[in-house]
């Protein structure tokens, strides 16, 4: 086993995925970067490709430390013309592939003797959002899996938090960079994202868990 705490990070090939995994390589993890087209092959909704990734990180690292859900899709739509398919492929990346990821490393953290899982929701897990119902339905779920999580394991070592980005300059938002009603009158940088759940994956944040870290430039200040 090796002395080197060691990460999985999902969405790993660009983005908030990327960033992280270059913080995490900073703060002296070694990181698996998982993504579709990554260094490691993943589809988050496959259950075989989570066992194949655990037992990648078992016979190469023998522990883990810390897992950040951050794959992620998204659909705009109103409600009604929003597809059923859409709905179903939204929760499936979104919700079912954050489940599996914590599933399969719960028991690999059991065996490290404890460890942090860092799911990343958005605002759009703890408020409405309009034209994305899959979306916000999927956060909340993530949000809520998360709380749940942290209360199963908490006396196991094994902490479980949310990261909630507001609006972030990645792919995913090309196109949608309005700034209006931000009080830090810009889009945060995928790196900022990074340095918290850097913080959050590291024995720094050792009494959080179960908890809602919101950054949003201020964007939702005012209305929760």
């Amino acid at each position: 086993m090796t002395s080197v705490p060691v990460a999985i990070v999902t969405g790993a090939a660009g983005g908030i995925g990327d960033a992280v995994c270059r913080r995490l390589t900073a703060d002296g993890f070694a990181v698996v970067g998982a993504d579709l087209n990554g260094p490691f092959p993943l589809d988050v909704t496959s259950e075989d490709g989570w066992q194949r990734l655990a037992d990648h990180v078992t016979t190469r690292f023998g522990r883990l430390d810390a897992l950040v859900n951050n794959a992620g899709i998204v659909h705009r739509s109103p409600i009604a013309s929003h597809s059923l398919g859409a709905w179903e492929r939204v929760l499936s990346v979104n919700a079912t592939g954050t489940f599996l990821g914590c599933r399969m490393a719960v028991p690999l953290m059991r065996a490290s003797g404890g460890g942090s899982i860092v799911n990343v929701s958005s605002t759009a897990g703890i408020q409405g959002v309009a034209h994305l119902p899959a979306y916000t339905a999927s956060k909340f779920a993530v949000t809520g899996l998360t709380k749940s999580l942290a209360l199963e394991l908490a006396s196991e070592g094994i902490r479980v938090n949310s990261v909630h980005p507001g609006s972030v300059r990645t792919p995913m938002t090309r196109g949608f960079e309005s700034v209006e009603g931000i009080p830090a009158g810009r889009l945060a940088d995928a790196d900022e994202i990074a340095d918290l759940i850097g913080f959050l994956a590291s024995p720094r944040s050792a009494y959080s868990t179960g908890a809602q870290f919101i950054i949003d430039g201020g964007d939702t200040a005012g209305r929760l």
